[in-house]
């Protein structure tokens, strides 16, 4: 993988083994990343997932994909499943489950509100997997499908 990032100009490896992102390297990754707004660690108990958690705030439109398909993406990446969050109109509505998150999760409303600053129309992507690497992993697996990155 590093020697194909080579060949592409992305990075440089230097004569001990370190790597640097080239200039290339660096406007490729600012490209990869524009839309996602910022990303942590979740908890999920308010919606009662046990499990670590991950999630990506988005300032994409997703309403395209299916949250189905959205979920399988992150199970193939070895999650256990995903939840998606949009906030519109001032409320968190979690597609088939609730309109308005702040009358039916009170709590999960407040650890979205406090751990993101979501502006209108942006989404939140949380995974879950039986450890926290898996669970962020999943998660960027499926901010990168939502770019069209394979």
């Amino acid at each position: 993988a590093l020697e194909r990032l080579q060949q592409q100009c992305l990075i440089s490896i230097d004569s001990i083994g370190g790597c640097t992102l080239t200039p290339l390297g660096r406007e490729v990754l600012g490209e990869v990343k524009k839309g996602m707004v910022s990303s942590c660690k979740i908890d999920l108990i308010g919606m009662s997932v046990a499990y670590p958690s991950f999630a990506i705030q988005v300032s994409l439109d997703i309403s395209a994909h299916s949250i189905l398909k959205l979920r399988d993406i992150a199970i193939r990446w070895g999650a256990e499943g995903a939840i998606v969050f949009h906030f519109s109109g001032g409320r968190v509505v979690v597609p088939s489950i609730t309109d308005d998150l702040s009358q039916t999760s009170p709590s999960m409303y407040y650890e979205l509100m406090s751990r993101f600053r979501l502006k209108d129309g942006d989404y939140v992507i949380a995974t879950f997997a039986h450890d926290a690497p898996t669970a962020e992993m999943s998660a960027l697996a499926v901010f990168l499908f939502l770019k069209d990155i394979q």
